[in-house]
């Protein structure tokens, strides 16, 4: 195959690698952004590294990537350039070509143009400068998955919106309920709160990743993580994150061990109906099985019959959350500890009997007569 001479105002890249680069780029771009610029990703390329940046004013993103040629600065709105490049053929070699006024988009004879933005007029990415330390990439990919999912979508709860990181411990509410999950690395600093939407990228990147850690650095307003060749600078959420231990219960009158999939089997067939009226599904425990049902009034109702060694006891769950939990666990079995049908259930992963360090708080709900 017959390599492309390149001048000095061009760059060469795998169709494929600038898809993800530019995908990974977009998740710091606001739909509404606050200045026009921010809808822009800022390229440049020295001596075949080429640099790509995004920014929302909470979230920055830094990639590089080695490439052949060198470019540049130049700003590029995001969307535009990003949909150009997604529908170019999978696996073709690209030249990207900067004339002063457009960035051209070269494949054999056929091209695509977009026209830039100065460079000098793109803000400086705030980034942590502070205290510096490493997590273990694959406890990072096991762990957040278990917390993410428990996050408050809610503008109105900011704190709740992201992931208390205190040591060894990750937890997360929205006020409904409570996930804890626990870091083989203790995570720098006192106790923060790292929005969702940040973790979640970083998830996203480090599964993607063939970093053993990921680096971390920390000063009072920012956070900042080195995944290889990628950096992600966020700001922490402000205020104080609620003393959630505290919600635990610390002694449980009941404990129910239970098959996890076959839980979520019979959960996700009571749910059609329980989807009727606001999600809530019934646990009623007996000595030797445990009835899942729900009512829809007129609509119908639903009752799924599993065997298990309990006690008689009910208590009414919203089925979504719960579903949640169940398919976050992980494990082949778990543990429902519960005291009364108006006290918070503890769940608890069991992996060969012994019970995990996860745990799962659902409220109850009060059924209406």
């Amino acid at each position: 195959m017959t390599t492309a001479v390149l001048t000095k105002q061009e760059i060469s890249i795998n169709r494929d690698t600038l898809s993800e680069v530019l995908s990974n780029a977009l998740q710091a771009i606001s739909v509404k952004v606050s200045r026009p610029i921010l809808a822009d990703v800022l390229f440049k390329c020295v001596d075949g590294v080429l640099e790509v940046s995004s920014y929302n004013e909470q979230i920055g993103i830094k990639q590089r990537i080695d490439v052949e040629g060198n470019l540049d600065a130049v700003c590029i709105p995001a969307r535009l350039f990003a949909d150009t490049i997604s529908k170019q053929p999978k696996g073709a070699d690209l030249t990207l070509e900067y004339d002063g006024h457009s960035i051209i988009i070269k494949r054999g004879k056929s091209k695509s143009k977009v026209a830039v933005h100065p460079a000098d007029e793109y803000p400086l990415i705030e980034i942590a400068e502070g205290q510096a330390s490493t997590i273990s990439t694959d406890d990072f990919i096991k762990a957040m998955p278990k917390v993410l999912f428990s996050t408050s979508t809610e503008e109105t709860k900011q704190t709740l919106t992201g992931v208390n990181l205190n040591g060894t411990k990750a937890g997360s509410t929205d006020g409904h309920r409570l996930s804890v999950a626990t870091l083989e690395d203790a995570f720098p600093g006192d106790s923060i709160t790292v929005p969702s939407s940040t973790l979640s990228l970083i998830l996203k990147l480090a599964g993607s990743s063939i970093t053993p850690e990921i680096g971390v650095n920390l000063d009072e307003r920012m956070v900042s993580f080195q995944i290889g060749n990628t950096e992600l600078h966020s700001r922490l959420i402000e205020g104080q994150y609620p003393n959630y231990p505290q919600l635990i219960p610390q002694s449980f009158i009941h404990a129910f061990t239970l098959n996890r999939a076959e839980l979520i089997q019979r959960l996700d067939i009571v749910m059609v109906m329980a989807a009727q009226k606001n999600d809530v599904v019934t646990l009623t425990f007996s000595p030797d099985s445990l009835v899942v049902s729900a009512e829809a009034g007129e609509n119908g109702d639903s009752q799924e019959w599993l065997e298990c060694s309990a006690a008689d006891f009910e208590v009414s769950l919203n089925g979504k959350y719960f579903l949640e939990a169940l398919k976050n666990l992980g494990s082949e079995d778990l543990r429902m500890h519960c005291n009364s049908a108006t006290t918070p259930i503890v769940i608890k992963p069991i992996e060969s009997g012994v019970e995990g360090d996860y745990i799962h708080l659902l409220m109850p709900i009060q059924k209406r007569s």
